[in-house]
């Protein structure tokens, strides 16, 4: 490091003396590398006063000159640009970067001219401002007095000593406990958001665990990884229970006893299965009885969804007490009532039932859909009622002894070969029947005989005179039919009615057998028809699919008055709307140029270009580098262009200018620079194509 010493008598200032003092300060500004922005010092906060100081900002030491007149928040953010110097030979070039600061209500949103980013800034707000303390010191060292809420160690941290704490221990991992040269741990963390877990045990695996469900409210013990208990607010799952004894709620399990021991009253009750899953009754429940031998079917079997019990062997019932079927819908007065005895077979199949099996009537059924119905007493059958059958009583479809034997005393004997007593055909009826006598159709070698006929006479005679009622007939006779008939024959009708299909060619066939010609014949056909011919449209009308373009104009006079009449333009009268593809901006030539400001616009064969540059973003050097690109929407210039843009002075060494070229033909537009390096300026085209 080298040190800079002034002795009295004068001395000369080198570019070492300055080297030497600008690596000084990047040593120190190198001590903050890795920081966040922050103020060095300065910058205090007097109401809307901030005193000037030094901040760290965009890696860079800087001077802010203060504000007074803050409103919060309050914005400190770099400020850089170039500065030009002259270089030998009379040429000014970058000489030296400002890194500044400046500040106010908001950030620029613009890019910084020399690091091409959005500005870096160090918020101020009234309680707080970030500052040397905080985001230097306390990114190495936990400070005794920070003025966070919190501090972040990001690395590992081993005490040696006992650690003290006055109000708790937040973890956002885990606790681990772990003795000196011992593999036992004891661990707690949360393996999900709502569930904590601590586990005793190895570092290869947990021996015990105690889970808590924050959402369910739950504690689940393990054991070697698997389930032990559950506990939750209303309930105790144990993966497996062994005790002489267990007392839950009114039920008392001892030996092979289940009681209820609380209720004291002639109700004491023990529900099975009265809620299901989760203690809702979103689905059934079943309760089944086997045998202690893994019988296939339980003995007893009571199924929730079909409200059913079903029975799966010998169903003995003390003859003392015998079975009672109860209907809890119906009482004994009631049009119908409920209740049955089934069979079925092993498919469910119903193949017998007794019981009330109507609900329209009370009448009790026995039904037996595999075979009869015996009925064997020791002495009797005795039925007590109307006995029917199909419905119908006996007594309507059977006589009874008495009326059959009154009905025998009173009939009448047959003889044989003796008829009825009584004659109800009449003698007339008879003669007149037998005076009925067949007939015939005269044919030939029979006469026509009277009497009745049959159908198949008849119609063999219509058939003889069938085909004289649609032909068969001489004109003549046609004629007199027609004449019966009120109509028409086909000679009378050709020769005084047109046909349909050539109704007007005959109707002009008719004309020239008057002595008229063809045309004239046609001609009258038009004026009865008032029609016109194809002539007629061809010379006064014009064709629709045409568009026009039949119509007859001699001149352009004539053209121009049908505009007019058409209420349209006379193409020739006007000029076609010149092409405008509106403001365009330039394209850039790779990276190093900047369009942003620099636009052009094409109106028929006028092209203007116009805008703002910066002399220094340029794709390649100052001798003819391309500062933009003219788009391929718009047409190159015929001829080259050229425009030059210069600051002048009294002093003419420091006028300096540039030039600006487009060839002929071509899109680049370049740039020739004489000292107006990194100048912003306004430039302009204009030619025709």
């Amino acid at each position: 490091m080298k040190e800079f010493i002034a002795e009295p008598g004068g001395r000369y200032t080198y570019a070492d003396d300055i080297i030497n003092l600008q690596d000084m300060v990047l040593a120190v500004g190198s001590l903050l590398d890795g920081c966040s922005n922050f103020i060095i010092s300065g910058c205090q906060c007097q109401g809307a006063v901030i005193t000037p100081g030094y901040v760290w900002l965009g890696s860079k030491i800087r001077r802010f000159e203060g504000c007074a007149d803050a409103s919060y928040p309050y914005y400190i953010y770099e400020k850089n640009s170039n500065e030009s110097v002259t270089y030998a030979n009379e040429v000014n070039k970058r000489g030296r970067a400002c890194y500044l600061a400046s500040g106010g209500r908001s950030v620029p949103d613009t890019a910084d001219p020399v690091t091409g980013a959005l500005p870096q800034f160090i918020e101020v707000t009234t309680d707080y401002a970030p500052r040397l303390a905080d985001k230097f010191f306390g990114r190495y060292a936990l400070m005794t007095d920070s003025p966070f809420t919190r501090q972040t160690v990001r690395k590992d941290l081993l005490l040696t000593g006992t650690l003290t704490v006055e109000k708790g221990i937040e973890s956002k991992h885990s606790l681990l406990v772990s003795p000196t040269g011992s593999k036992k741990i004891l661990r707690g963390y949360f393996p999900e958001a709502s569930v904590a877990r601590l586990e005793a045990g190895t570092n290869a695996a947990p021996v015990a665990a105690v889970v808590f469900d924050l959402l369910k409210g739950s504690v689940i013990i393990e054991s070697k990884g698997v389930v032990a208990a559950t506990f939750t607010e209303r309930l105790c799952t144990l993966s497996d229970l062994r005790s002489d004894t267990v007392r839950a709620g009114s039920l008392f399990f001892t030996g092979n006893q289940l009681k209820n021991i609380s209720e004291r009253s002639d109700k004491g009750t023990v529900r099975i299965n009265y809620d299901g899953y989760n203690e809702g009754t979103a689905y059934f429940r079943n309760f089944e009885v086997y045998d202690g031998k893994r019988c296939t079917l339980p003995l007893l079997q009571v199924c929730g969804a079909d409200k059913r019990v079903a029975v799966h062997a010998v169903l003995a019932v003390d003859s003392a007490h015998g079975i009672t079927l109860s209907d809890a819908d119906h009482v004994l007065t009631d049009a119908a009532f409920g209740g049955t005895i089934r069979w079925c077979d092993q498919s469910g199949a119903e193949a017998a039932i007794v019981g009330y099996t109507a609900d329209k009537h009370p009448h009790f059924s026995i039904t037996n859909a595999a075979g009869g119905i015996l009925l064997v007493p020791k002495n009797f059958v005795d039925v007590q009622g109307d006995l029917q059958v199909n419905g119908i009583s006996i007594a309507k479809t059977y006589a009874t002894q008495q009326a059959l034997t009154d009905g025998l005393n009173k009939k009448v004997d047959a003889v044989e070969g003796k008829g009825l007593s009584t004659k109800d055909f009449t003698q007339e009826l008879y003669d007149k029947l037998n005076a009925i006598a067949s007939g015939n159709f005269a044919g030939e070698d029979t006469p026509q005989s009277e009497g009745y006929v049959t159908t198949t006479q008849v119609a063999a005679e219509l058939r003889k005179k069938a085909d004289r009622l649609l032909g068969g007939l001489n004109e003549g006779e046609q004629q007199t039919a027609a004449g019966n008939l009120g109509v028409h024959s086909k000679k009378d009708a050709d020769n005084r009615f047109g046909r349909l299909a050539e109704l007007f060619q005959d109707y002009i066939a008719y004309l020239v057998g008057q002595g008229k010609s063809s045309s004239d014949a046609q001609q009258i056909l038009r004026d009865k028809l008032a029609a016109a011919g194809s002539k007629d449209l061809a010379d006064n009308y014009v064709r629709r699919d045409k568009k026009l373009s039949d119509l007859a104009l001699s001149d352009d006079d004539a053209r121009k008055l049908a505009c007019k009449n058409l209420g349209a333009a006379y193409a020739a009268d006007y000029q076609p709307k010149l092409p405008d593809t509106g403001w365009l901006q330039m394209s850039n030539s790779g990276s190093g140029t900047d369009t942003s400001k620099l636009f052009v616009r094409q109106i028929g064969s006028i092209v203007c270009i116009q805008g703002r540059i910066n002399t220094a973003r340029r794709d390649g050097s100052n001798e003819g580098g391309i500062i933009a690109v003219i788009p391929n929407k718009v047409e190159p210039p015929k001829y080259g262009l050229r425009t030059t843009m210069a600051h002048w002075n009294d002093d003419h060494k420091y006028n300096r200018g540039s030039s600006f070229t487009i060839d002929a033909g071509s899109r680049y537009v370049r740039i020739y620079e004489r000292g107006m390096y990194n100048t912003e300026i306004n430039i302009h085209f204009s030619y025709m194509t």
